[in-house]
């Protein structure tokens, strides 16, 4: 997943996302006629949820690392090198990342997320549009631990302020 610790104003902490989520179906639909009386309340939906229940909740890593794609020997952990902290909830179909990293500030994301199989797709709102593809991370969650892998992320090493291609590592304990 990437940290956008880089200069991305819309992905900071106090933007306000595009909006809450994805819009409901049939939103601009008329709402249905009441039922007469006597009529049996008409059935509700079951809620919608982005994928395994179990990853409901909130989420603290114990390991948050990079991996730079181009030199595997040059990588970073977030919570042990650098001494950050970083949360991750699950709720409904949204996500909300929060990380602080001492010398580079505390900062936040939020946006949608479904399950694939055994892959995550987190979808970031307040971005530029178009929106950003879904970025598609690997999930292992197995009682109170929860792990994550991705390929496709990037981070700026060794503070350089634009980021490289990196793997990405992640455990994360139930809070």
């Amino acid at each position: 997943m990437r940290l956008p610790y880089y200069s991305n104003p819309a992905l900071e902490t106090g933007a306000t996302p595009a909006d809450s989520g994805p819009e409901p179906a049939n939103a601009s639909a008329p709402a249905p006629a009441p039922a007469a009386a006597g009529a049996p309340a008409p059935a509700t939906a079951p809620p919608t949820y982005g994928g395994d229940l179990a990853i409901l909740g909130g989420w603290s890593a114990t390991r948050w690392q990079y991996t730079a794609a181009a030199d595997p020997k040059r990588s970073v952990d977030v919570v042990c090198d650098l001494g950050g902290s970083v949360a991750l909830s699950f709720s409904g179909t949204s996500f909300i990342l929060a990380y602080d990293i001492p010398g580079r500030g505390s900062h936040s994301m939020a946006g949608t997320f479904r399950v694939e199989g055994g892959d995550l797709l987190l979808t970031p709102q307040g971005a530029e549009p178009p929106p950003p593809p879904p970025e598609r991370v690997r999930f292992r969650q197995s009682g109170r631990t929860l792990s994550l892998q991705g390929i496709d992320s990037e981070w700026a090493f060794g503070g350089n302020t634009s980021p490289e291609d990196a793997e990405f590592v992640a455990v994360l304990v139930r809070l």
